[in-house]
């Protein structure tokens, strides 16, 4: 028999005390579990689904994901699919894929970690200027009323010269707008580097590309 996953709706003044605290940024932690058995959740107009949990045995592989989670979402009747992913290599390196922006909110993970398995808690908080955050393909990021979406034109391999090494060369756009303005902000990814990332510039906004991948770019926004 097929076990049904209780949705749980509060305002959000009684989400905090069922889920856990939030800490001097405001930022809420909802505790997790391995598996399937995390139960929904709603903030104001916003249904989060923990779909799944999932933590590498130790000790970890770079071969594989350290830990992953499966979000649900929908926010004004839309609803979205995404992943937030932590993969810890052996010489150190962390690659993250969060926080990632959907609307509003920024939706991340805070990792604890054990003689066992980490304890792992997702984070939610309101996007604001300065902050890094990962935004997914075809999706939007709000910042009070500036709306920044990430679309992808073209992905493709190409070579200097014959005989070369093909590499990857993927071709976005940004539509960036607020209230009835807009603007479209095209680049490449040979452009892009976190250790130099591309700035624009649009009425009173600052936009940094830090990376881009196929399925998510790295961005902040800031005021001039």
């Amino acid at each position: 028999m097929k076990r049904t996953i209780p949705q749980i709706i509060l305002p959000l003044f009684l989400l905090i005390f069922f889920a856990g605290r939030t800490n001097a940024q405001n930022e809420m932690k909802i505790p997790l579990s391995e598996g399937y058995e995390n139960p929904s959740f709603q903030i104001e107009n916003t249904t989060i689904v923990p779909v799944r949990l999932y933590i590498q045995e130790k000790p970890y592989s770079d071969l594989a994901i350290t830990l992953f989670l499966d979000l649900n979402i929908t926010e004004n009747g839309k609803q979205y699919a995404t992943s937030l992913h932590y993969w810890e290599l052996n010489d150190g390196k962390l690659i993250k894929n969060y926080p990632k922006a959907l609307g509003k909110n920024l939706f991340g993970l805070e990792i604890e970690d054990t003689e066992d398995k980490p304890e792992v808690s997702l984070t939610i908080e309101k996007n604001d200027f300065g902050k890094l955050f990962f935004l997914d393909l075809e999706q939007e990021a709000i910042i009070e009323n500036l709306t920044v979406r990430f679309d992808l034109l073209v992905y493709e391999r190409a070579s200097f010269s014959p005989g070369q090494e093909f590499f990857d060369i993927a071709s976005a756009t940004l539509k960036i707008s607020e209230n009835k303005k807009e603007k479209f902000i095209s680049f490449h990814s040979q452009e892009t580097s976190p250790k130099k990332p591309l700035s624009f510039e649009w009425e009173d906004y600052l936009i940094w590309v830090l990376d881009f991948l196929e399925n998510y770019a790295q961005l902040k926004v800031g005021k001039k």
